[in-house]
């Protein structure tokens, strides 16, 4: 299955430059505009490590190479299906000024080492100190009658009746419902929690794609 992005992305389209002839017989490099492309990824189940080179760039005029046009097109039920059981951060309830990238598995993201940039020195200081104190888990509830609603974002979950997380986002695929969840740092030894009035069991697990700080 492959991830197509059709439309024009300035990010990684790269310009074309032509060479142009100065009246002192020297010549000056012009960059004119960029050519459309799209980025085709190839999206493997989880738990397959996540592969971030298993993609290509290609031009959006041009056709795509065998085999990547043999494969079907993930529609956004797909996507973020992949998403969240990889463990990947994009909700609003992920992704905001309350988080930051050690909380959401994104380590690999930061460097400790280059210059200045906003909030270096918070993540500096949370790597030293071990100070996370909470961390992104995917959970699943499976359905015994099909009559679970699905939890959603924002909703509490618990362990003992005391508040061990929050959820951040939820997808239901059959009978299985599944998402993302924030869980502070004292109950992630816990394999399942409990959501709702009900204390609904709910089984947590590390999502793969998720990497600590070393």
């Amino acid at each position: 299955m492959a991830q197509h992005q059709e439309e024009p992305d300035p990010h990684v389209a790269l310009p074309r430059r032509q060479s142009v002839a100065q009246p002192d017989g020297g010549r000056r490099r012009a960059l004119l505009c960029a050519r459309p492309q799209r980025r085709v990824q190839r999206l493997q189940p989880a738990p397959q490590p996540l592969q971030w080179q298993d993609d290509v760039l290609w031009p959006a005029s041009n056709p795509l190479p065998d085999p990547w046009a043999a494969l079907p097109v993930a529609d956004p039920e797909q996507l973020e299906q992949w998403r969240i059981s990889h463990g990947l951060p994009l909700s609003s309830q992920e992704l905001n000024g309350e988080t930051n990238p050690l909380e959401l598995g994104l380590a690999d993201w930061v460097s400790l080492e280059k210059g200045c940039y906003l909030g270096q020195e918070t993540v500096a200081k949370l790597v030293s100190r071990d100070g996370v104190k909470q961390k992104l888990r995917c959970w699943t509830i499976k359905q015994q009658d099909g009559n679970t609603p699905l939890p959603q974002a924002g909703d509490t979950l618990h362990i003992a009746g005391a508040r061990a997380g929050v959820i951040t986002s939820s997808q239901q695929t059959g009978q299985c419902l599944q998402g993302l969840a924030l869980v502070r740092r004292g109950c992630l030894d816990h394999p399942t929690l409990t959501w709702g009035p009900d204390e609904t069991e709910v089984n947590m697990h590390q999502p793969p794609a998720y990497r600590d700080c070393s």
